[in-house]
């Protein structure tokens, strides 16, 4: 996924819509829009649920490693978390991920992780790996369902699978982790019951975002839902040190 470069002259730049999370920027007649590396955690209270699916679902072992990676590499090339990386880079980060995984150094892996296979063949259609991290209990380290692969189910099938091997382990609770601008994983993350707990920077964000909106939308002379937009930016003012906002 290549940085979002736009034409357009300094004034425009002036007012136009950030999207959150996101750094813009301005040079040389551009804006020029560069994700931000911040990952908001959630949290999943766990209880049994149905665990109907179309796909088949293994254990992760080594012997999978390969497809894992290429998988890995397939999936995250058009994502924002590697926005601007080369393929090179991307596959790195899939090696030193999944090596992590299996050596135990990110954590102890857990037999919740899971391989999905597309079925009636051995194509890996998606990957959970999850792993007991001291100060998190059970944790979602890895989670991907190829582009071809998505919307059917197969990232809801295996977390499904995930939530039975913990409940039987007797884990109260998962928790993950999404990149705080990818909209379509914290969609799926609340559609499933995870419950996000923000730290202090990601408020001050939030504050720093909502103003800079309000006074967009003041400067066009949009005025129609401002007031909500107030009532947003002092919800999450009043969970910042008013110090802390005053150094933002």
């Amino acid at each position: 996924m290549e940085r979002p470069v736009i034409p357009m002259s300094f004034e425009a730049y002036a007012v136009m819509e950030r999207p959150f999370g996101w750094k813009v920027e301005y040079w040389d007649g551009h804006a020029r829009l560069s994700p931000r590396s911040i990952g908001v955690t959630t949290k999943l209270n766990l209880n049994l649920r149905n665990l109907s699916y179309n796909h088949n679902l293994v254990p992760v072992s080594p012997d999978y490693r390969d497809r894992m990676m290429a998988g890995y590499l397939e999936t995250f090339s058009e994502s924002v978390e590697f926005c601007g990386w080369p393929s090179e880079s991307i596959a790195e980060s899939a090696a030193k991920d999944i090596g992590n995984y299996f050596s135990g150094k990110r954590g102890e892996p857990l037999s919740a992780s899971v391989l999905a296979l597309a079925p009636g063949d051995q194509v890996l259609a998606g990957l959970a790996l999850v792993i007991h991290r001291p100060n998190y209990g059970a944790y979602m380290d890895l989670l991907y369902v190829r582009p071809e692969f998505q919307r059917q189910g197969v990232g809801t099938a295996m977390l499904n699978w995930a939530i039975a091997q913990l409940v039987e382990s007797g884990f109260p609770t998962l928790s993950s982790r999404y990149h705080i601008c990818n909209e379509p994983s914290r969609r799926w993350h609340h559609r499933h019951g995870f419950e996000d707990e923000y730290d202090c920077y990601y408020a001050r964000l939030k504050v720093g975002w909502y103003d800079m909106e309000i006074w967009r939308r003041e400067q066009l002379g949009l005025t129609a839902g401002l007031d909500d937009l107030r009532r947003e930016r002092d919800r999450w003012a009043a969970q910042v040190d008013p110090a802390d906002l005053d150094a933002f």
